[in-house]
């Protein structure tokens, strides 16, 4: 674990103020130039998608942070380390700091990058380490012998109704079949072609739209332009169609390529058409060439 949550000194804190805690997800080193930074989430801020980078300096057991002004960059170098820190790489133009003896955090300023909330969530995972309450919560918890019995019970109950599902499958099982559709394209500007499936799932009674994945490879024509696309995070530029869908992000740095994952469903905030044959429509008119898949 590199980091660690620090409270923040406030000069002028009432009595009653909410207590300022920030996640510090790491502390490093640029080797090249020398210069030290911090990454980190501040709990005062109203969203999830704010990723604070500072200039960080040591006052005994104190982080005091700053911001930069040459922020092009270290906004790169941010992003950079970022991206290997997620991805658990080892990259030699960085030294992580220990601030295991630190307390305590002043913030005199910083600077924010906008980020997609899964970042700080995958940060906060590697390298905030679990507080004891978290650890006791995962912790196996001892029972009565009243509730063994009563758990027991439930169970012979729940392996009964499983097993009467098992073998009338047939009858409760909703029919589905997937429409997917592909397109091949390239992009002169990223040096890569982009070759997209697209699995929409209907119920077949209703022909309605329930779920949707879309897989994106980027295959790049060089290596250049395959880390350049990856340390700008070129690939944030895809916006979900909607918010609460899953964006799964893996490079793959021998071949060049890099994936992009978004899986949905149109439970909510879904506009797009759900009726099969407007849906069919939408995708040709995108120049997609769509079959239908049968789903086992």
């Amino acid at each position: 674990m590199y980091g660690k949550k620090l409270k923040v000194i406030e000069l002028n804190k009432s009595i009653d103020a909410k207590e300022h805690i920030l996640e510090v997800y790491a502390v490093f080193k640029d080797v090249k130039y020398g210069n030290t930074y911090a990454i980190y989430k501040d709990t005062f801020d109203s969203t999830n998608d704010i990723l604070h980078y500072a200039s960080s300096h040591f006052k005994e057991n104190t982080l005091v942070l700053l911001d930069i002004k040459n922020t092009e960059y270290v906004l790169e170098l941010v992003k950079e380390f970022v991206w290997d820190l997620i991805n658990g790489k080892e990259n030699f133009k960085f030294e992580i700091i220990n601030i295991d003896k630190i307390e305590k955090a002043e913030v005199i300023s910083s600077n924010n990058i906008k980020v997609k909330d899964e970042v700080l969530i995958t940060l906060k995972e590697k390298c905030i380490p679990k507080a004891k309450e978290e650890i006791e919560e995962l912790l196996p918890k001892k029972m009565s012998s009243s509730k063994k019995i009563l758990i027991t019970g439930f169970t012979l109950a729940f392996l009964v109704v499983v097993a009467f599902f098992i073998v009338n499958r047939d009858a409760f099982e909703p029919i589905t079949y997937t429409l997917r559709c592909t397109k091949t394209e390239t992009d002169n500007s990223l040096g890569a072609t982009i070759d997209t499936t697209d699995n929409l799932i209907f119920n077949k009674e209703d022909n309605l739209l329930l779920k949707r994945n879309i897989i994106m490879i980027y295959s790049f024509n060089n290596k250049e332009d395959y880390n350049e696309y990856k340390k700008l995070g070129l690939y944030y530029k895809i916006e979900p169609i909607v918010s609460s869908a899953t964006m799964t992000y893996n490079g793959d740095d021998t071949n060049k390529i890099f994936t992009i994952t978004e899986d949905m469903t149109t439970e909510k905030e879904y506009f797009e058409p759900t009726k099969y044959g407007e849906v069919l429509d939408r995708m040709e008119y995108y120049n997609y060439t769509c079959s239908k898949v049968e789903d086992k």
